[in-house]
């Protein structure tokens, strides 16, 4: 459901953002709903595992990460449908989503055992350079405005 929900979301954007036009409103709307599709299947395994789990379910930070991917797909998809993609909003939580997305997909990379010693590398890499990303990002925020 995860590539499902991935790819979707890379014919949604390149749609949307890439290729817009006043004549794919439509198809605007399909994509939205092929999106929420996508995103209804994690949303329902969390929904499920923390009314098992009851407040345990916070005691683990992914959980966190989980629902604020779906959340922020959710709204986003209300917002792209009602305000516009092309609002502020919008924008940032689409940046978000793939933030999130990006995170999550490497998550379930590491179930593949030949994938699984490059995941866990990239995350001690990224961790240990996370004040120069830090500086790097402020970096870039300035020169793009």
């Amino acid at each position: 459901m995860h590539l499902f929900y991935i790819l979707m979301l890379i014919v949604y954007i390149n749609i949307v953002y890439i290729n817009y036009s006043q004549e794919k409103e439509k198809q605007v709307m399909m994509w939205t709903i092929l999106l929420l599709f996508g995103i209804l299947y994690p949303a329902l395994y969390d929904w499920t595992q923390l009314a098992r789990t009851g407040r345990a379910y916070f005691e683990d930070p992914w959980n966190y990460t989980d629902m604020l991917y779906i959340w922020s797909s959710i709204i986003t998809l209300i917002l792209q449908n009602t305000a516009g993609p092309t609002v502020l909003v919008s924008k940032i939580l689409m940046i978000t989503i793939l933030f999130l997305a990006l995170i999550k997909t490497f998550f379930f990379l590491r179930i593949f055992t030949a994938l699984s010693p490059i995941v866990t590398m990239l995350t001690n890499v990224i961790y240990d350079l996370r004040i120069f990303l830090f500086f790097y990002s402020i970096l870039i925020v300035l020169f793009s405005l």
